[in-house]
């Protein structure tokens, strides 16, 4: 994955192909909370598809999407689904997120390797989710578009494999009607060029 534009602070455009950094500081660290999105793939309408596969040492997972209207800021605390434009599940604590958090029990927590199922049909209002293939109608969510566009978003510790592309998928989306937001990408959480990376442990 090739680091397309690199940036210090956050909503400068940090993005490795279609992820970008949106929220918080470095990412020089894995054990540093982030929030990066697919920015590249946004869409106002029609129904998606897409999975993230928790790696090593992840940690406070909100997985889901943001609008066109998601402002990002540096070192911020708040992540996908802590406003009103983003919506997100977190079944490592059991709760779906949106503004404020809600009780959302899983099968299950998350561990590393579960494979997380994202379905958003736009035009309908409509979020669902998977946990490893099947789905989970505790985490399901409405919502109004509104004229916003919207695109697959996260905020975590850790490790974390983003999958794009349907060849990809581990599993199927709801119904045969989703399809992948773009035609090419399995993304994994962003990094610094490692002078970047080294500089920043020395201070300079």
């Amino acid at each position: 994955l090739s680091l397309a534009s690199w940036g210090t602070a956050c909503g400068e455009q940090q993005t490795t192909s279609s992820l970008s950094l949106l929220c918080s500081g470095s990412v020089f660290r894995d054990d540093e909370w982030i929030t990066v999105g697919a920015r590249d793939v946004m869409q106002p309408s029609g129904k998606f598809y897409h999975e993230v596969i928790l790696g090593e040492n992840f940690d406070a997972p909100q997985v889901g999407w943001v609008t066109d209207r998601f402002k990002a800021k540096p070192r911020s605390p708040k992540g996908v689904g802590d406003n009103g434009e983003g919506w997100a599940a977190n079944g490592a604590r059991f709760l779906k997120l949106h503004k404020t958090s809600q009780s959302a029990h899983w099968p299950k927590r998350w561990r590393v390797g579960d494979v997380i199922g994202c379905a958003i049909d736009i035009d309908g209002g409509k979020m669902s989710f998977s946990l490893n293939g099947t789905e989970v109608a505790n985490a399901f969510m409405t919502f109004e578009a509104e004229g916003r566009s919207f695109y697959p978003a996260l905020s975590m510790a850790g490790h974390f494999v983003m999958q794009i592309l349907s060849t990809s998928w581990r599993y199927s989306p709801p119904d045969g009607t989703f399809e992948p937001w773009s035609a090419s990408g399995a993304f994994h959480r962003p990094a610094a060029p490692r002078i970047a990376a080294r500089n920043w442990e020395l201070g300079i």
